[in-house]
């Protein structure tokens, strides 16, 4: 028998080696199911990122103004394999992704300007993404910490307690159902936490969707990121800041909180993707001298291409696709007369 369900395709045998499979058969099951607005919801969302960064907020307040590398994170971003996922987590890891970076941007939107307009927006965005997902609190303690460095100032201070006091009234069922998940013995589906994996696992899955890297490259990624972003003195410290805690905060809790729930699984943080994005840009933007500078962009992105390549390219034999895709599409009039 042939895959049944979106869970079954990502199975082996199934579709699930190829991530352009996994999208198209993810995007063709849940509209038979008759969900086509969380589907449009799905392949749109992450879009934000790329026009977000053409503003100046995530994007040219971090890159050079004549740079493209913002743009070339928010496509990156938008082909992410690592979005690609089965049926039961497209209603909230990816559109999860989309939520939260849009919600920081917002924040930060609301930071600078001050005004009620941005505040309301960002928290309609906050809500949602905290809504979509448990783990979205991490980004929160990342917002406050940042707005506790820099935006110190009593007017903004204080619209950022009224929306963040009407946030907490619009979460209320959220939190009476955490209350009651606390009780219920429920557990998530992860290994123990290790900071092996985390440099070796988490930061290709992250990237790419899938890989490994060695050991010592994976730490070298992360010092040079870390070393990268604390460089530059008092230029542009605010979104080199930013950067850090979105980075590597949601990171330092995962391990913390892992060490106590089974949660440790690079899904969980997948709403860093776009601050690593930006920060390895940002550093190779960054390189000293053309030569470096030039080196340092080609090399990112030859990397990054090679790995995007690599990922897309595991596939099965063919026979076997072709039969995936037969099975697929036999099951489809079944399901959509459940």
């Amino acid at each position: 028998m042939g895959p049944t369900s979106a869970g079954d395709l990502a199975q082996p045998g199934g579709l699930g080696a190829t991530p352009g499979g996994d999208f198209l058969a993810v995007l063709g099951l849940e509209a038979s199911r008759r969900r086509e607005r969380v589907c449009h919801a799905r392949v749109a969302a992450p879009a934000q990122l790329a026009r977000c960064s053409r503003d100046d907020g995530l994007g040219t307040a971090f890159l050079p103004a004549k740079s493209r590398g913002a743009l070339w994170a928010g496509a990156l971003w938008a082909i992410n394999p690592f979005l690609i996922w089965h049926s039961q987590d497209v209603r909230n890891y990816a559109i999860w992704a989309a939520f939260s970076p849009l919600a920081l941007w917002l924040f930060w939107c609301a930071l600078t300007s001050n005004r009620w307009r941005d505040w309301a927006l960002y928290g309609v965005a906050q809500v949602a993404a905290s809504y979509t997902f448990l783990l979205e609190p991490f980004f929160l303690l990342v917002q406050l910490s940042f707005a506790l460095l820099f935006f110190r100032r009593r007017a903004v201070l204080g619209r950022m307690a009224r929306t963040w006091l009407a946030m907490s009234l619009a979460l209320l069922p959220l939190l009476v159902q955490l209350t009651r998940l606390a009780g219920s013995g429920y557990s998530g589906t992860a290994a123990r936490v290790s900071v092996e994996t985390l440099l070796r696992r988490f930061l290709p899955t992250l990237l790419f969707g899938e890989g490994g890297l060695s050991l010592l490259a994976g730490a070298a990624l992360m010092m040079a990121l870390l070393l990268g972003l604390l460089a530059g003195g008092r230029r542009r410290a605010p979104q080199r800041v930013l950067l850090l805690l979105w980075l590597f905060l949601p990171l330092a809790l995962l391990m913390l909180f892992g060490t106590q729930m089974n949660i440790f699984r690079p899904r969980y943080v997948i709403a860093v993707t776009p601050a690593l994005l930006l920060s390895i840009l940002w550093v190779a933007n960054r390189a000293r001298g053309p030569w470096l500078g030039q080196g340092c962009r080609w090399c990112c992105w030859r990397w990054g291409c090679s790995r995007c390549m690599r990922t897309f390219m595991k596939t099965h034999p063919r026979p076997r696709i072709g039969a995936a895709w037969r099975h697929f599409w036999m099951s489809v009039p079944a399901r959509t007369a459940r």
